[in-house]
């Protein structure tokens, strides 16, 4: 449900494209793959061909592996007046602890 709950958010937010997702898991793993209905990975790199949902622009930053580097994007984000959520790796802490804005 949380999945469908953020693809609507995204959603409503694609003219002010104020709203992203952090994660350094991937976030279909975190159940939340509903919201690459309305948006993809934001990437710019290489490409092979069993990659999905990647785009030089999209509202999902994942797969980082690293929840320092993530927690620094989405601070360095919220700062600047937008909305984010920061999804944790999957097996490291329940998700709605890290609902930010």
């Amino acid at each position: 449900m949380l999945g469908q709950f953020l693809r609507d958010v995204v959603k409503l937010n694609q003219d002010q494209r104020n709203f992203r997702i952090f994660g350094p898991d991937e976030t279909l793993s975190n159940l939340l793959g509903a919201v690459f209905e309305v948006t993809n990975r934001q990437w710019d790199a290489r490409e092979v061909e069993n990659d999905e949902f990647l785009a030089p622009a999209g509202q999902v930053l994942d797969s980082m592996l690293s929840e320092h580097q993530c927690e620094g994007w989405l601070e360095g984000y919220l700062l600047t007046g937008r909305r984010a959520r920061a999804s944790p790796i999957a097996s490291f802490g329940p998700q709605s602890d890290h609902l930010r804005s």
